[in-house]
């Protein structure tokens, strides 16, 4: 068995939820209709500027939160129990997955128990083709999520659109409490701040297909979070519990697996690409020991 939940959270000096077992992505188990997840404390809200976050950050450093962010389209048995058994502050579960057909959204819910409002509803957007008017496109999901519960918009932008990423925020944050994932290539770009200014979830973990048998968890983690803490807002770090099935042929990748059991493709051969947690442990030790003062949460 191979963990496929992707939990994109780790406990420091706590167990890690995650769950060991495969599952289909085409089809969802049924949840109990008397099981209802909930975080143990509402999620960290930051309404500030910048500065006037910068100004807020105490001298002494404050615990950091643990929470997880369940990234599982079908909910199996052993997922369940993973997510009821959690030790961690908070919750966040992935609700909605939305692509592009043309410029048209192709939005798909994801099959969950029911969810405590402390739980966190992420929303995985893929990049939208440029035109695309992202707070209309996502008026059905939004319209839905947001009088329940926060909202964690999941879009990895490149760089050079971060303006209209702004933009796009800034129409949705007087409705909706969102939280947004972050990348480390945006922390050096003036239009960052924009898109930072409520707080953030600094990604620095990802699959790179040009080095698949690479570490999830990449070698400048430590520097780009020491980056983001220099900006004086509050933020967050995500960090892998996860792993990928990755079929590669001639040294290059033709398919990456989560949760489907598909066909292997012809010709080509299995690569296990798991999180380490040796390498999170002394990440988050790095962290404990001089830890960013605007770092509020793993």
């Amino acid at each position: 068995t191979h963990p496929h939940t992707r939990a994109c959270g780790t406990a420091h000096g706590r167990r890690t939820t995650t769950s060991a077992t495969s599952s289909t992505r085409t089809s969802a188990s049924s949840p109990s209709s008397s099981t209802t997840w909930r975080a143990t404390r509402p999620w960290l809200s930051s309404t500030t500027s910048f500065s006037a976050c910068a100004a807020a950050v105490p001298d002494v450093p404050q615990p950091l939160t643990e929470r997880a962010y369940v990234w599982q389209r079908v909910w199996t048995p052993a997922v369940h129990e993973a997510v009821a058994g959690h030790d961690l502050d908070d919750l966040g579960v992935l609700t909605h997955e939305v692509s592009w057909v043309g410029h048209e959204p192709r939005i798909v819910g994801v099959r969950t128990p029911d969810l405590d409002a402390s739980v966190v509803r992420a929303v995985r957007v893929a990049v939208p083709p440029e035109g695309v008017d992202l707070p209309t496109a996502l008026a059905p999901v939004l319209d839905a999520l947001c009088p329940v519960a926060t909202v964690h918009l999941d879009l990895d932008l490149p760089t050079r659109r971060l303006p209209e990423y702004a933009a796009w925020l800034d129409r949705l944050r007087p409705r909706c409490d969102v939280r947004i994932t972050a990348l480390p290539t945006w922390l050096d770009s003036p239009d960052f701040a924009a898109v930072a200014r409520t707080g953030f979830v600094l990604q620095v973990h990802w699959f790179d297909p040009r080095d698949p048998s690479g570490p999830l968890l990449k070698d400048d983690a430590l520097q780009a979070i020491h980056r983001a803490g220099a900006l004086g807002v509050p933020f967050e770090v995500a960090l892998p519990a996860y792993g990928h099935r990755v079929w590669l042929r001639d040294g290059r990748v033709v398919r990456l697996d989560s949760e489907v059991h598909a066909k292997p493709p012809p010709g080509a051969r299995p690569l296990h690409v798991l999180a380490d947690p040796e390498r999170v442990a002394t990440l988050l030790a790095s962290l404990r020991a001089d830890p960013p003062p605007t770092l509020r949460g793993i």
